[in-house]
């Protein structure tokens, strides 16, 4: 996926405001006040999100450091992961 496909940080929390991501992933192993804050705006737009991968695994796939939530802001992207996880969660 490409680079610009993918929000996260602070970025994430403007993203799922402005309805720019259409699947949200949450590493296991977040914090749980920030964890609860993505789960919230998450719900409140009706975006969904899958609680998946350590924190390690997470930031490998997106070839950063440290990331803990993903935003994916292709609609064909976020179809394709949700497919994919549908038995996950």
């Amino acid at each position: 996926m490409k680079s610009g496909n993918v929000s996260y940080g602070e970025t994430l929390i403007e993203d799922i405001r402005k309805n720019k991501v259409f699947t949200v992933i949450i590493s296991t192993d977040m914090g749980e006040t920030s964890k609860k804050k993505i789960i919230d705006k998450c719900t409140y737009y009706k975006i969904p999100y899958y609680i998946i991968l350590d924190k390690e695994s997470l930031s490998k796939s997106v070839g950063k450091n440290n990331v803990s939530s993903i935003g994916i802001k292709s609609i064909g992207g976020a179809q394709k992961i949700q497919n994919i996880l549908k038995g996950v969660n």
